[in-house]
C-alpha cells in the first residue's frame, strides 16, 4: 500500500480556494483505480494549514494518480500555499488495528467491552 500525505500551509483567500478545490477533488481522486481512501484534515493548532492524505493499493496505482489531470488540478492547488509544501509518500507493508494493541498488552482493547456491562456501570 501507498500513503500519500500532503501538507500545505495557506494564508488568507487562498486558504478558502484551496478547501474548495480539495473538497472537488474527493470524488475524482477515490473513483481512480487502486484508491482506497482519501482524507482532508485541518490543524486545530494552526488554522492555515491543510493536510491532504491518499491511500493506494498499488505503487502503480499511485504513479498512474500522479500522471492523471485530477494531480494536475492539485499542483494547482499547492501553487497556492504561502511556503512549500511537504509531500511525504510511504510504502506501508503491513497494517495492524487494534489486534496489535491486543498481543503487547495481552487483553483486548478496551473498544470491545460489552456494551451491556458499560450501561450497567453507568458508562455512555
Amino acid at each position: 500500500m501507498i500513503t500519500s500525505t500532503l501538507r500545505m500551509v495557506f494564508t488568507g483567500p487562498a486558504r478558502d480556494e484551496a478547501l474548495q478545490v480539495l473538497r472537488t477533488l474527493w470524488g475524482p481522486v477515490r473513483s481512480h483505480p487502486g484508491c482506497l481512501a482519501t482524507r482532508l484534515m485541518r490543524d486545530d493548532q494552526d488554522e492555515r494549514v491543510l493536510t491532504w492524505v491518499e491511500h493506494w493499493q498499488t505503487r502503480e496505482d499511485h504513479e498512474r494518480h500522479v500522471r492523471s489531470d485530477t494531480f494536475r488540478r492539485l499542483l494547482a492547488v499547492m501553487d497556492l500555499a504561502a511556503e512549500p509544501p511537504l509531500l511525504e509518500v510511504d510504502e506501508v507493508e503491513r497494517r495492524q488495528g487494534f489486534e496489535s494493541v491486543e498481543q503487547l498488552r495481552g487483553a483486548a482493547p478496551l473498544m470491545s467491552l460489552n456494551v451491556d456491562s458499560t450501561r450497567k456501570r453507568g458508562v455512555k
